[in-house]
């Protein structure tokens, strides 16, 4: 009985987090750019796994990533512009005026160092 539950519960969690996912990069793609370590917008882009980056630069040390995967959580295929933090926060400046818009990506994302 339990793994019949556990089962079905993580079917259910995974789409879930599917959904949200392709919520959160409509209304806040900022945050799933921090939540990725996406520092660079990427189309198709890559899930990822395991990330050490360096913050104050904004760019990967190390990273484990599954090819296509956001994009596929994003938009349904395997194609779509995910935008990164870099380009966001260019975006943001010229619509909103100065100012680092950009989110502690640390905490969002846990391997950030």
């Amino acid at each position: 009985m339990g793994v019949v539950t556990a089962v079905i519960a993580s079917f259910l969690v995974a789409i879930v987090g599917h959904y949200q996912a392709q919520h959160m990069v409509q209304s806040q793609p900022m945050k799933m750019a921090a939540a990725e370590a996406l520092w660079n917008s990427e189309d198709p882009a890559s899930f990822s796994l395991f990330t050490i980056g360096n913050e104050p630069q904004r760019k990967d040390v190390f990273a484990i990533r599954i090819p296509d995967l956001l994009s596929i959580l994003a938009y349904n295929e395997a194609g779509g512009t995910v935008q990164g933090l870099n380009n966001l926060q260019a975006a943001y400046q010229q619509k909103y005026g100065p100012g680092d818009y950009v989110p502690p990506v640390a905490v969002t994302y846990k391997h950030i160092v």
